[in-house]
């Protein structure tokens, strides 16, 4: 996927580690801006129309240049 645990992503192994991140999170609001943020821009690079195009546009034109 690509995404970092606390910088733009929180990962939990349980709902009581989750949880606790949502509190923390809660707790310090630069902190949960700062995610917020990062995680957007990482789905707007990833996975948006744009990204995704560039992304087909790629895979296509190297199908044109690959010497079989």
């Amino acid at each position: 996927m690509g995404a970092t645990h606390g910088k733009n992503i929180i990962i939990a192994d349980s709902d009581e580690e989750f949880a606790q991140a949502i509190c923390t999170l809660t707790q310090n609001p630069e902190q949960k801006e700062d995610l917020g943020a990062q995680a957007e821009q990482f789905v707007l690079s990833k996975y948006s129309w744009p990204s995704i195009f560039k992304q087909l546009e790629k895979s296509i034109f190297s199908l044109g240049t690959s010497q079989d």
